[in-house]
């Protein structure tokens, strides 16, 4: 009985330095997929705020109009001359068809 106890304590020891040892690998790879993600997720920040800022530079109303200028040839309407607006109304559907 007391060479079983004795066993058990001798086996015991290298075992929990064994159980001790891989909990510190699996915690030491899990911080460093915790940080690449953190990495990952502040480039991916980055990211959307420089197409944020894109988008806004894009879509100025100056720089749609020196655009349609420029590459369109388009001209504002003259307030003197006549201009027809067409404004199209679309009906609801009817119940009955």
């Amino acid at each position: 009985m007391k060479k079983a106890i004795l066993l058990i304590l001798t086996l015991s020891v290298p075992a929990m330095f064994f159980l001790v040892s891989h909990q510190v690998y699996r915690y030491q790879r899990l911080e460093r997929e915790v940080a690449e993600l953190r990495e990952e997720q502040i480039e991916l920040f980055e990211g959307n705020k420089r197409m944020i800022a894109n988008i806004a530079i894009l879509s100025s109303p100056k720089r749609i109009a020196r655009l349609a200028r420029e590459s369109l040839k388009l001209q504002p309407p003259d307030p003197e001359k006549n201009v027809l607006r067409i404004v199209f109304n679309r009906k609801k559907d009817s119940p009955d068809g």
